[in-house]
């Protein structure tokens, strides 16, 4: 940022919007010292079509965000993971994403990222029909359900 001929370093807090027409309303900003670490949200992202995808696999995000601490100007934009080798069945961890040295992930690092599921059953299909409708066994008085209308 600068003001009146000096750059100042800052990282972006929060940006709000109009939820109608996404115009950004307010940024909030904080100084940051160069020399000191931040820490802060790092989005992930995906990019390929997995081999599970293909088979009619679904993909299953679980984390859509890393939290990183490193100097300001060793925080990555964004992290980058290619799916197109994961099946179904495979998933993602914490521990599989690439960051540059000097950036430390403060989450988990066993915890999962992304699964690819198998795909759904088609209820349909697997539903059998009955074959004859139930026996009444023991039936008192021949009124039912129909008695209590």
């Amino acid at each position: 940022m600068k003001l009146a001929e000096q750059s100042i370093p800052v990282k972006i807090n929060e940006i709000q919007r109009n939820p109608v027409d996404r115009n950004i309303i307010h940024v909030d900003l904080q100084r940051v010292d160069m020399d000191q670490p931040v820490e802060m949200f790092v989005p992930i992202q995906y990019f390929g079509q997995s081999l599970g995808e293909k088979n009619g696999g679904i993909i299953q995000q679980q984390l859509r965000e890393v939290e990183v601490r490193a100097l300001p100007n060793h925080i990555p934009e964004y992290v980058q993971v290619n799916i197109t080798d994961l099946d179904i069945g495979d998933f993602l961890s914490v521990k599989d994403l690439l960051l540059p040295e000097e950036a430390e992930i403060l989450n988990d690092l066993n915890s999962v990222i992304l699964k690819v599921l198998p795909p759904k059953m088609d209820l349909e299909e697997h539903t059998e029909e009955p074959q004859s409708e139930p026996q009444i066994i023991n039936a008192r008085d021949s009124h039912g359900i129909d008695a209590a209308k």
